[in-house]
């Protein structure tokens, strides 16, 4: 896992993790996953990391398709997802057990040519 540790610019204080798992290079594919400190949620510095993690994931990376799954009850992490231009691809139900339970995921993706008119025209953080 490739992973970035944020931190708040005036503090210094760590305010989560943002980074990719899944990297599939013979598809150019890989899921992006962030994490944000409780301490920060809330308080809008994941569009910057995850924006960021993007850049990297299409640039150095060669990514053509990041994914992203989210807790379908996570309104934060949905409106994260609107806000950079993901495209909500389904539901996977039962995908991962957590907690004793089977939980579902949102499958979320980017394209390359989306990040790149995406980026040029609409993603102000």
């Amino acid at each position: 896992m490739r992973e970035a540790r944020p931190a708040d610019r005036d503090s210094g204080a760590f305010v989560g993790t943002c980074g990719f798992l899944g990297i599939e290079r013979e598809h150019k594919r890989m899921e992006i996953g962030y994490d944000p400190a409780p301490a920060f949620w809330g308080r809008g510095l994941m569009p910057e990391a995850v924006h960021a993690a993007l850049g990297f994931g299409f640039g150095p990376l060669g990514a053509n398709k990041i994914e992203a799954r989210v807790d379908p009850g996570n309104a934060a992490s949905i409106r994260l997802m609107d806000k950079l231009g993901f495209v909500r691809e389904g539901l996977l139900r039962q995908h991962e057990y957590e907690k004793g339970r089977y939980v579902d995921l949102a499958a979320y993706s980017m394209l390359k040519s989306e990040y790149e008119r995406v980026n040029t025209s609409r993603i102000q953080l």
